[in-house]
């Protein structure tokens, strides 16, 4: 029980850490990303758009490697969503994803390079996101309230708290809400 608690607690530490850090930068970048919120509504325009199909959550990591080829085959057959992190390996592997997932505030740009966005069905940013990624050329657009403590006041004024996502700060665990949501027949991580 005694280990358990001080991982708690280092988790706690970690995650109070994160929102001293960043909660001025969250704050002022959703702020600026108020008017996409208008444009491109929430990911609750999304609701039933993949009710009973297979979602398939690629994370960057040695299991993409070991994978890269069975996601090939899957184009087509499943909602192919990924992160930032994993478009270098889906472009040489020439894989488009049919969901890109961001809730990082850094500015990540630099993953989309020698990308064609364009080929992208659909983006989901998180509304703290760095703004630029917004401007991405992909063809449907949706922001998420990732980290659901600070974005909370933004989906109020709107009345969507079903855009809200409690993902403790996990991309890939919010991917797999999501896919709850969606009520996703499958889901796979890969």
């Amino acid at each position: 029980l005694t280990k358990r608690s001080i991982e708690a607690l280092k988790d706690e530490q970690l995650h109070s850490d994160t929102i001293s850090f960043f909660s001025e930068q969250w704050l002022i970048q959703s702020i600026k990303n108020l008017p996409y919120l208008a444009d491109y509504g929430s990911i609750t325009n999304l609701s039933g758009a993949f009710e009973g199909k297979t979602l398939v959550i690629v994370a960057p990591g040695p299991s993409l490697a070991k994978n890269i080829d069975f996601l090939k085959d899957l184009k087509g057959k499943a909602i192919i969503i990924t992160f930032s992190h994993a478009m270098g390996a889906l472009s040489k592997a020439g894989i488009v994803p049919d969901i890109v997932l961001t809730v990082d505030s850094q500015s990540l740009l630099y993953h989309f390079d020698d990308f064609p966005m364009e080929q992208i069905p659909v983006m989901i940013n998180a509304l703290g996101t760095n703004p630029a990624l917004f401007e991405m050329p992909v063809q449907r657009k949706f922001v998420v309230g990732a980290n659901a403590f600070h974005d909370r006041w933004a989906f109020e004024m709107i009345d969507d708290r079903s855009a809200l996502v409690m993902g403790g700060g996990s991309v890939a665990t919010i991917a797999f809400i999501l896919g709850l949501r969606w009520k996703c027949a499958n889901i796979i991580h890969v």
